[in-house]
């Protein structure tokens, strides 16, 4: 695994060492792991009325926009993925609120609008708490070999993100 994914696994295990639980989105400081920040992302677990549960990222740091070519901070998972890509984010995301523990995985992602490359990425997901102790957000981090090749850093024409 790489170092830049153990440090974050490292950082959240020393959190809920200090705090004695999983640790909450309060427990956690970017500044803390800034040399990793811009590789990491925040989603919010956010339950609708009808009972539909949809993330919304709160945060993606600069090298994954750079990486994808857009800036998902604000949306909704289900609106920057494709449908397959969205059922498996939300499965592993799903996973790791209710056991508690971090997830690694290793996958080719195809940025839609971007001459349809694809790119091997790896990434690990923690879960946090929110204010009233329950599992709602998801702490993650990606790294790619690929992400330092020119055609990453150009716009996509399309928000969407699918997944092979």
């Amino acid at each position: 695994m790489p170092p830049v994914l153990q440090e974050l696994i490292a950082y959240w295990r020393s959190v809920g060492e200090r705090v004695g639980r999983v640790p909450s989105l309060s427990d956690i400081g970017l500044m803390d792991i800034y040399k990793i920040a811009p590789r990491v992302f925040i989603a919010d677990r956010i339950k609708t009325e009808d009972g539909a549960i949809r993330y919304r990222w709160r945060y993606w740091g600069t090298t994954l926009s750079r990486f994808a070519g857009v800036d998902v901070t604000g949306k909704y998972l289900d609106e920057t993925h494709d449908e397959k890509a969205n059922a498996a984010a939300m499965r592993f995301y799903e996973w790791a609120l209710e056991q508690g523990e971090p997830h690694h995985f290793s996958q080719d992602v195809r940025v839609i609008g971007s001459q349809n490359t694809y790119w091997q990425y790896e990434r690990v997901i923690v879960p946090l708490l929110d204010k009233t102790g329950q599992p709602r957000h998801i702490l993650g981090v990606y790294v790619s070999e690929q992400e330092h090749q020119t055609s990453m850093a150009e716009p996509v024409s399309s928000e969407t993100v699918a997944f092979s």
